[in-house]
């Protein structure tokens, strides 16, 4: 072989391996991985938790806050005391084509341990004072129960696996998620 076709194949196996790398480089450059993309929905839902505002709350406590207001109870207080030590993990997010599952540690105050706490100071006050308590003095006691039990409450750590689907493009999330926070709050 002459010299010139050796330098022409040498300058093709060089432009080769330059487009081969480029592709490779720039293959890595066409947005957010799927995985990307869900951390990002888990975690604008549960910042909104943890960061708990005001019409977050709202949504949360719903009509069910009429109920604990005769007591002279602040639902709004009560839940940003139920959530004031809420964290959350992001451990890794498993995608198979279409499904994905995140797994997840939640870090929060139970409620069925509020709600035990609740009920035995409940129970001490009204042993205590079962003959002399009125209508006022017994609200007094519940709104002092509920918000000492909510305060004293433990945040613990929970793993729960959430389930996304990924129907036209578009990750959505599976009922999982909402069962899971409530299972980390001990309601299930």
């Amino acid at each position: 072989m002459n010299s010139n076709a050796m330098k022409r194949k040498t300058v093709v196996a060089s432009l080769f391996a330059i487009i081969v790398i480029c592709a490779v480089l720039l293959g890595g450059c066409g947005g957010p991985s799927d995985a990307d993309i869900i951390r990002t929905k888990i975690s604008e839902n549960l910042d909104s938790v943890k960061q708990l505002k005001d019409d977050t709350i709202d949504k949360m406590i719903g009509d069910g806050a009429d109920s604990i207001k005769e007591y002279g109870i602040d639902p709004k207080e009560v839940t940003r005391s139920l959530f004031d030590k809420f964290d959350y993990k992001i451990n890794s997010i498993d995608v198979n084509g279409n499904k994905a599952t995140a797994h997840v540690t939640l870090t929060c105050k139970s409620f069925k341990e509020i709600m035990t706490k609740f009920q035995e100071k409940i129970f001490a006050q009204a042993m205590q004072n079962h003959a002399k308590t009125g209508s006022d003095d017994f609200n007094k006691i519940m709104k002092d129960a509920l918000e000492s039990s909510v305060d004293q409450a433990d945040p613990r750590d929970t793993d729960c696996d959430f389930n996304f689907t990924k129907k036209t493009d578009e990750w959505s999330a599976d009922a999982t998620q909402s069962d899971e926070l409530a299972r980390a709050l001990g309601q299930r």
